[in-house]
């Protein structure tokens, strides 16, 4: 798929610098390297609605003390 941007001058500048910096080959390895990020954040974000609707489906929430905590925290620690 072939997709042509029209690049504000700003974009176009932020660009550039990039790639003088050498941190990209070209604009193309910019803008892939962009939207992979912006895809990854996005299965992040679904992944994480997914852990809070089982959390939410789990049940109310339960208040522990501190000292609760640091011993569930410490049976966590020496399971295998």
């Amino acid at each position: 798929m072939q997709i042509q941007l029209e690049l504000s001058e700003r974009m176009s500048q932020a660009i550039a610098t990039q790639i003088k910096g050498g941190k990209f080959g070209t604009p193309e390895s910019l803008v892939l390297a962009a939207i992979g990020r912006y895809l990854d954040e996005q299965a992040e974000i679904a992944h994480t609605d997914v852990l809070i609707a089982e959390s939410d489906a789990s049940g109310p929430a339960v208040a522990i003390d501190k000292a609760e905590f640091d011993r569930l925290f410490a049976e966590a620690r020496i399971l295998p």
